[in-house]
């Protein structure tokens, strides 16, 4: 319970923007999936995945395996090649 003791010194506006902005994420990918599919979601998760892992390999220098890296490349493999068919 160690997290919620410091929710006092955090303060409202920002429990309640981060929850806003949740909720906004949440609609987006609502809407998301109305003009693709569920598939799309899934894949522009992935994509993020991607992101969020190479910009913290270079702006935080954080380790990563080869067999993270082998991962990463087969799943950005397979957004490529949806990409390429013409999937919707």
């Amino acid at each position: 319970l160690e997290p919620f003791r410091e929710l006092p010194s955090i303060g409202p506006f920002i429990l309640f923007s981060n929850a806003a902005v949740a909720f906004l994420l949440n609609v987006a990918a609502v809407f998301l999936v109305g003009v693709g599919s569920g598939l799309v979601l899934t894949l522009a998760g992935v994509f993020k995945d991607i992101l969020l892992i190479t910009g913290s390999v270079l702006l935080f220098g954080s380790p990563i395996t080869p067999l993270q890296v082998f991962g990463y490349s087969i799943a950005l493999g397979g957004l490529v090649l949806f990409k390429t068919s013409g999937g919707k």
